[in-house]
């Protein structure tokens, strides 16, 4: 496989460093897992970018494919799902939940922070919404 100096931020199974942003949420309320598992993966199709896999070429260079799998929401774990493996569904992104917080993963190499906030805005609305039973 070709090598690039990106190469390494993008596989958090591998043994080399990987950087994966995590934004925190407080809420007011607990979190209602289920609302938020539907509202993530309402919201995520906005950002089609986001819901990305990674494949590898012909020349053995990295590239990313578009992945209709679910962003998977799970409680905040000890350990939770790796980005970009089976238990993650091969998502570069990942959301996790704990008492009134919202942790939002994503890999860098998707984006920086100011456009990853978009996301995490737009999944607060469509989460707030459904849960006061707004459309």
């Amino acid at each position: 496989m070709k090598y690039s100096w990106d190469t390494d931020l993008l596989y958090s199974m591998s043994n080399f460093i990987s950087i994966i942003m995590r934004f925190p949420v407080r809420m007011k309320q607990p979190v209602d897992g289920e609302i938020l598992r539907q509202a993530v993966n309402i919201a995520i199709n906005r950002y089609p970018y986001f819901k990305q896999k990674i494949a590898v070429d012909e020349q053995g260079g990295y590239i990313l494919l578009p992945n209709d799998e679910p962003i998977v929401v799970t409680p905040t774990a000890e350990k939770n799902p790796l980005i970009n493996t089976a238990e993650s569904n091969f998502q570069l992104a990942t959301v996790d939940y704990e008492g009134n917080n919202i942790y939002f993963n994503l890999c860098h190499n998707v984006s920086n922070g100011p456009g990853m906030m978009e996301w995490v805005l737009t999944t607060l609305y469509q989460y707030v919404c459904m849960k006061e039973g707004r459309k």
